[in-house]
């Protein structure tokens, strides 16, 4: 599922965001601060980490089209993870009152955009998933694995309960999407 945003949306969209330049190393998002802006990313790589006690979980990597840092807009919770440039990064800020303005509003744009933030959701929760069920699997089968696997039980638990949480979240943005698309 490629979903990355097209050319003629990101065009629109440099009309209402700033774009700016980050070097290597330089963090878009901090793990538990408060969201004030979201990233689509026109060129470079960013890596998506998340820290679990004193373990630095390397999640995904993002580049070109992709929005990041969008979720904890959606639902105003503090970020749940790091997202570090590790490939120089041009991005266009989408800062909360742009976010909000695109997500309330009912012009093509806005909708493209909403629609665009509910899949990313689901991709992200999707890969987050995918990810914890290769790490247990991993450290099941490390010498003392059993221990990990059991606080890995404990980190899945945490995580999916929060996945689930975005999880409702998204469907109901879907959903409200589609009534808006189809004119009801």
């Amino acid at each position: 599922m490629n979903q990355r945003m097209d050319p003629q949306t990101v065009e629109r969209l440099r009309a209402v965001a700033e774009t700016r330049r980050y070097p290597v190393d330089a963090e878009l998002c901090t793990q538990g601060k408060t969201a004030d802006c979201c990233f689509l990313i026109l060129a470079g790589e960013v890596e998506v980490r998340r820290n679990v006690g004193a373990e630095v979980l390397k999640v995904a990597r993002l580049g070109q089209g992709e929005l990041v840092g969008q979720l904890a807009l959606v639902d105003g919770s503090p970020r749940a993870a790091a997202v570090v440039v590790t490939v120089p990064v041009t991005a266009l800020v989408l800062t909360r009152d742009v976010f909000e303005t695109l997500r309330q509003s009912h012009s093509p744009l806005a909708l493209h955009f909403q629609r665009h933030v509910a899949l990313a959701g689901i991709r992200q929760l999707r890969h987050a998933t995918a990810h914890l069920a290769r790490l247990q699997l991993q450290r099941a089968h490390q010498p003392g694995g059993e221990p990990l696997l059991r606080r890995d039980r404990r980190v899945a638990t945490i995580t999916i309960a929060g996945l689930s949480e975005l999880s409702v979240d998204l469907q109901a943005l879907a959903r409200e999407l589609e009534g808006t698309e189809s004119g009801t």
